[in-house]
Order: structure tokens, then C-alpha cells, then sequence
């Protein structure tokens, strides 16, 4: 018993520990500002450490703001902005399935199914199409930092990432609300991202406990894909105009494509992983295979908090036997058998935490 109210205690003190963190440090640059501690020239490494330093932008937000088509400029096509978003787009999708994985480890329920990920990636694209086709100017995706946020709040629940969205909806309407966090000094910004990137780099790194870390292979392949997903990056931004092709848009595509540390990387990683033989269990996909769908709710193992059923669709269970969801490869196959196996163990979570598919992560980027 006083276990488990000493993790109830944590689980409610951990997400205003954040908040307090965040306005004790807003606080503490406002009275240094008052003291004049802070330099006042631009140009000076503190000047953003002033909490006045960026309060023009509230005087002249506007109150109400709407995106429309175009208001960046004339709609147009080029080839080489379509390739490097194209391969924005790729690499988005690839980080994002990376970040499924690691929601649900943080989450302790099992990997996400085939449909949970093809419906994660489905709504990104459908929100980045509405979001290019109403102007808003920047694409769909996960963000790591929400995953940091739900390990250090220990809060995975559906209902508050629609709460939080809809707070983000009002925040984007009403220009002088969310004038007010721009003014948020970079000292505390910044001390709130590295908890929230550190603990998600944590959850990512501990994704390789199902990988043989003893091997010279697997070793070999990750030591290899971390130095040249940091060189050539580097390469391209030290060295200007390195790639000559003698056509300027090859030259920029290239240059897009070779200077993203993850596809630089990634793709590396891959190519390798795959061509190299390896056993099942000493690459660590044995230990994350599931079935390819799961419309049931009992988890597979002990370790897991939840079952399978926090993959379903909300209202599934309304239509999950009509035989038209076999040809979706986005909603649960009501044709393949669920598990049978005991629900047991309650975690910190609590059991009735509703976490849903990867799509509650989105973010904009």
C-alpha cells in the first residue's frame, strides 16, 4: 500500500514540478532583468535572458489570426523544394514510427501494430495536407519532446493530448495569448527542453536492450551510423558548395538530402542492418515482434500495463465486425485471432489510463 501511494504521490507531484521549474525560472529572469544583470545590446549572448527582450511581439500580434491560402506569397512549383520536402516527408515518417516505438516503452504497453503505425502516419499526412492547403505553413509530426514530457509527467492519457490541442488551437487563433510564451526567456526554455529531450534520448537508447550489444556486428553498424550521420552533415555545412553537379537543383537536392543527420545516418543504419547477416535475436527484432494486428486486449506480457485494446479506434467495438475493416490497412483486422491470455499487473499509469494510437503525439514542426 505504501508503495503504490508513494508512486500515486510522484505520478501527481511530477507534472506541477514542471510548471513550478518553468515559472520560478521565468520569475528569477524577471527579477534579474528588474536588477539590470542583463545586458541590453542584441547583440550580447544574454540579451535573450531579459524577459522584456521579445515583448514587442505582443504589441504587434493581433488578437485574432487566421491562416488563408497564399499568404506566404504566390502559389508556385519547383522541383527541388517538391524532392526536399519529399525527403522531409520520408525521413519525417521514419523518425515518427522511431517515436511510436518509444511512446509505447515509455507507456510500458506493448509495440504499436501495423495498424496503429499506418494510422499514426495516415493522420500526420492528412494534417500536413490540410495544414499546406489552408496556409499554415509547416507539416505534421511527432515530437520528441511530448514523449520526454509524458516520462517525467508519468500522464499518458488520450483525453489530455485533446485537451492540450485544444488549448494549441486557441493559443494559434488568438494572437496575443501565445505572444505571451514567445516572451518565455531562452534560459528557461531551454533548461525545460534538455529534461524533456533527455529523458525521450533515455527512452530511444533503451530501445537497444533487445539488441546484442556483444556483438562486433551490431557494434559495428552503430558506431558506423552515428559517425557518419554527425561527418557528413558537418562536411556539408562547413564547406560551401562541396556538391557540383553542374545543375543548381541536383546541387540543392543533394545538399538537403546529405546534409540531414538522420537520413545520413538512417539510411546508412539500414542498409547495413539488412545487408549484414545477423540472427533475429542478436539484431533485437525477436524481441519486438508482434502480431501484425491485434483488435484484442490482453497484454503479452507481464511488463506491460495495458493490452493491445489501447490500439483500437475510438466507437471500435460499435463496427468491429464488419468485414469491410480486412481491407484497411489502418484499423484493426477483426479476422485475426486476439490473445487469451490474463490481465495482470497495475502500473504506475493506472489501469485505466487510455492511451491511444501513435497520432495523439503530433506536434508541429
Amino acid at each position: 500500500m505504501t508503495d503504490r501511494l508513494t508512486a500515486k504521490t510522484t505520478s501527481v507531484c511530477q507534472p506541477s514540478a514542471i510548471l513550478i521549474a518553468l515559472l520560478a525560472g521565468w520569475l528569477l529572469c524577471g527579477i534579474l532583468t528588474a536588477a539590470g544583470a542583463f545586458n541590453l545590446d542584441r547583440d550580447s549572448k544574454d540579451f535573450y535572458s531579459r524577459t522584456d527582450a521579445r515583448v514587442d511581439v505582443i504589441h504587434r500580434a493581433n488578437w485574432f489570426y487566421f491562416p488563408y491560402p497564399g499568404q506566404f506569397g504566390k502559389i508556385n512549383f519547383s522541383i527541388s523544394a517538391f524532392v526536399g520536402f519529399f525527403v522531409a516527408t520520408i525521413v519525417s515518417i521514419l523518425d515518427s514510427i522511431g517515436d511510436y516505438y518509444a511512446c509505447a516503452a515509455t507507456c510500458r504497453v506493448p509495440p504499436p501494430p501495423a495498424q496503429g503505425v499506418n494510422r499514426g502516419i495516415a493522420i500526420e499526412g492528412l494534417c500536413t495536407a490540410l495544414s499546406g492547403a489552408i496556409g499554415c505553413g509547416h507539416g505534421t509530426t511527432t515530437y520528441g519532446g511530448n514523449i520526454g514530457a509524458i516520462g517525467l509527467t508519468r500522464v499518458g492519457s488520450r483525453y489530455v493530448f485533446i485537451t492540450v490541442a485544444v488549448i494549441y488551437i486557441i493559443f494559434g487563433v488568438i494572437g496575443k495569448v501565445s505572444a505571451v510564451f514567445i516572451t518565455i526567456p531562452y534560459p528557461v526554455l531551454g533548461g525545460v527542453l534538455i529534461v524533456m529531450f533527455g529523458v525521450f534520448n533515455g527512452v530511444v537508447l533503451s530501445n537497444l536492450k533487445s539488441v546484442d550489444l556483444s556483438s562486433t556486428r551490431n557494434l559495428a553498424i552503430i558506431g558506423t551510423s552515428l559517425l557518419v550521420g554527425l561527418m557528413i552533415p558537418h562536411w556539408i555545412e562547413t564547406y560551401d558548395n562541396v556538391i557540383n553537379t553542374g545543375n543548381k537543383e541536383a546541387d540543392d537536392v543533394l545538399t538537403m538530402i546529405l546534409g540531414n543527420p538522420n537520413l545520413a545516418g538512417g539510411v546508412l543504419a539500414c542498409f547495413l542492418d539488412n545487408t549484414i547477416p545477423g540472427s533475429k535475436e542478436e539484431r533485437g527484432i525477436a524481441a519486438w515482434e508482434a502480431p501484425s494486428d491485434i483488435s484484442g486486449g490482453s497484454p503479452t506480457s507481464q511488463d506491460y500495463s495495458e493490452g493491445y485494446e489501447v490500439y483500437n479506434p475510438i466507437l471500435y467495438n460499435k463496427y468491429r465486425n464488419s468485414k469491410i475493416l480486412r481491407f484497411l490497412p489502418f484499423m484493426p483486422n477483426p479476422s485475426l485471432k486476439e490473445n487469451e491470455k490474463p490481465r495482470s499487473l497495475s502500473h504506475d499509469f493506472g489501469r485505466r489510463r487510455s492511451l491511444t494510437g501513435p497520432a495523439v503525439l503530433t506536434s508541429t514542426r
